[in-house]
């Protein structure tokens, strides 16, 4: 015995019901409630769809399906991170590496003028600052737009506008860096230079490079949602 489409809207609210609001998760639970529901109809057709159902949602613990949800999540985050650090990678050409370099040095440069090492400092902690929050808003404002398009969320689409609030990280960092006294030495500039450098890098990353490849990306990881967007 096969459910029937009005059984599988009752799955979906009933995954909804149970805390689980990505859709990519939905359908993995109800794929795997669909044929548990199934299975045990072979054992005792007797059974109704309820009572299937309410058997095999126990087997997932007093916690449901929040266990599901964190390790899907943890799984998740582990292939954004690397979609993130292949961008990385790929943002080091021989032409973008030169700028790169360039542009560091000339920081490195002005760092060391006499006088301008805090001033330069607090500037770009400001503007830091700033794509951090513009990030962060815009990111916020694209998830409400999508899901009042088609009421659903994904799960790896919303790892991918929230990873911008790591970037308040990067705050509490520059706040320790205005603290730091022994600005004469050489070393401890340079090593500034090039941190400064890499969080710029991995920025434009994140700001430019994702949201340009995310519904790429996000169409070769769910099919669905190449469905949705066409």
């Amino acid at each position: 015995m096969k459910l029937t489409p009005e059984q599988i809207e009752q799955l979906f609210a009933f995954t909804r019901q149970h805390f689980v609001e990505y859709y990519d998760l939905q359908l993995e639970l109800i794929d795997h409630l669909a044929n548990a529901i199934e299975q045990k109809w072979q054992e005792n057709p007797k059974l109704t769809f309820d009572e299937a159902l309410n058997m095999e949602f126990k087997k997932f613990g007093v916690f449901g399906f929040s266990e599901v949800v964190e390790k899907k999540q943890a799984a998740m985050s582990k292939i954004y991170n690397r979609f993130i650090w292949q961008n990385v990678k790929e943002f080091f050409t021989f032409v973008n590496t030169i700028v790169a370099f360039l542009v560091i040095f000339l920081l490195f440069q002005l760092f060391s003028l006499q006088n301008a090492y805090d001033y330069f400092l607090v500037l770009i902690g400001t503007i830091f600052f700033i794509i951090t929050i513009y990030a962060i808003y815009t990111s916020k404002k694209t998830m409400k737009l999508k899901k009042k398009q088609t009421d659903r969320k994904w799960l790896l689409e919303e790892i991918i506008m929230r990873h911008n609030n790591l970037f308040l990280l990067f705050n509490i960092m520059f706040q320790i860096l205005l603290r730091i006294e022994n600005v004469e030495n050489v070393y401890l500039r340079l090593a500034i230079t090039c941190l400064f450098g890499l969080i710029g890098i991995y920025l434009y990353v994140i700001i430019v490079k994702i949201p340009q490849k995310a519904n790429e990306y996000l169409a070769s990881t769910y099919p669905e949602y190449k469905l949705e967007n066409l």
